[in-house]
Formats: structure tokens, sequence, C-alpha cells
């Protein structure tokens, strides 16, 4: 799952990793409620499959949920990512799971100190229940899951292109100066 609204951290990651596992021989889908107006600064792999759904804009985390279970169930994924649970996620994976045995990764790319409520999130629903493993993105971030969850966390690094993410000096003053 991912909401291409905004150009972030997330997105990149799951573009990212969707471009190399398609790569690989993978086959990728992205479900996302909405897709961002704004460009991203690579491409997306031609071979991954994107799936926008329709939503309203103050309700969207609500009419996002029966196209996501529908695509669940209908499409019988063999593993399922998701990094959040609030945002249609959490009823989407119950409703499915009813239907469909798949293996359910919860993918944490950020610090228990930041973003506890994240956290809390993927508890109150019992993800972190139905959960087969969870993922961080480094040692600091899987320590605090492993913390919380109670649960041991993989760790699988982000890697990044440093050619596609180095430092743009004057960017970043202007960026200060606004």
């Amino acid at each position: 799952f991912g909401t291409f609204r905004w150009i972030r951290g997330i997105e990149t990651l799951i573009m990212s990793l969707s471009n190399n596992l398609v790569k690989k021989g993978v086959d990728v889908s992205i479900l996302s409620a909405c897709p961002t107006k704004n460009k991203f600064t690579f491409e997306l792999d031609s071979r991954v499959k994107v799936k926008h759904f329709p939503t309203f804009h103050y309700f969207e985390y609500q009419t996002i949920v029966p196209f996501y279970a529908m695509d669940l169930i209908k499409n019988k994924y063999d593993i399922v990512n998701i990094f959040f649970a609030d945002y249609g996620e959490n009823i989407s994976i119950k409703l499915a799971s009813q239907f469909n045995d798949f293996y359910l990764n919860l993918y944490i790319t950020y610090s228990l100190e930041a973003t506890r409520h994240r956290f809390e999130a993927f508890k109150r629903y019992g993800l972190v229940d139905r959960a087969d493993s969870i993922i961080s993105d480094c040692e600091y971030v899987a320590s605090g899951a492993e913390q919380f969850f109670k649960r041991p966390s993989v760790v699988i690094p982000i890697g990044s292109d440093p050619e596609l993410f180095k430092p743009n000096a004057i960017a970043r003053n202007q960026i200060r100066h606004r």
C-alpha cells in the first residue's frame, strides 16, 4: 500500500523497492489512494502496476477500504507490505484475511520517539498480531519496534543511489532563505 500524495521518503522507498523487485522478476503492485500532483525525482519501472482508487477528499481513509479489500481478495497476493495502519490498511487487511492467506509485513521506517502514534495504531488494530514479519530500515528503528511490539524486527537497510540523493548546496540555501 502507498499513498502517492506527496513526495516523501515512504514514496521514494516504495518506488525504489518496486523497481528493484521487478528487475528480479517479481510481480509488483502498488495500491494507492491518489496520485501525487508533483513529479517524482526518478521514474517508476513500467512493469510495476500502480492501482489508484477513487476516494473523497475528507473521507479518503474510509472510502478507500472497499477498493483495497476487493483488490487484495481478487488478486490473492502472496506478500503484502504496509507502512501505516490507519489509512484504510487496517480494515482492508482484516477483511481480505478472511478470504486469502497472505504473508503480511509491517514495514517500519520511522522511530518510536518521533511517531509513537504509528506504532500504537499497528497495535490498536491488531496488525502486530496478524503480521508475519516486522521489517525495519535500520537498527535504531528496529530496537524501538522490538521494544514496543515485544517481537523481533528484521533489518533491511534502505540503499540509496548517491547520484540521485546528493546534497545540493544551492537548493539548501534557497530553502533556508525562504
